[in-house]
């Protein structure tokens, strides 16, 4: 398994996790946040691949003008995405917003799981 699919089910598996324990603990509304919080991570996670490889065949010299400019888009666009949802959450207090920004979480951890694992591996 390549390592960009493996963060994707690393971040899978902890927003899982997460939305478990916040709904146990502090009710749905809680585990609803979190979820939404870790999908807009793992949506955050792939735009930001996809982003990278473009600007990196961008450099390369390697790239065709469509995907390159929507892998730039899409790495620009992810910001003001998560921007848009968590204003909005905070604003209308649909959601609680400390179990959503603990969901964003979920893909980072996901990136050190794997990261964690190859070291591992490799030696």
């Amino acid at each position: 398994m390549n390592p960009e699919r493996a963060m994707a089910v690393w971040a899978a598996i902890w927003g899982a996790l997460g939305v478990v324990a916040f709904t146990m603990g502090r009710g749905a509304g809680s585990g609803a946040a979190f979820a939404l919080g870790a999908a807009l991570g793992l949506v955050n996670l792939r735009w930001l691949t996809w982003g990278v490889h473009a600007l990196a065949d961008a450099a390369a010299g390697q790239a065709v003008n469509r995907p390159m400019r929507a892998g730039i888009i899409r790495f620009a666009m992810r910001f003001a995405l998560l921007a848009a949802v968590v204003c909005a959450i905070l604003f209308s207090r649909i959601l609680p917003i400390v179990p959503l920004l603990w969901g964003l979480f979920a893909a980072p951890a996901g990136a050190l799981a794997e990261a964690l694992r190859l070291l591992l591996v490799q030696r």
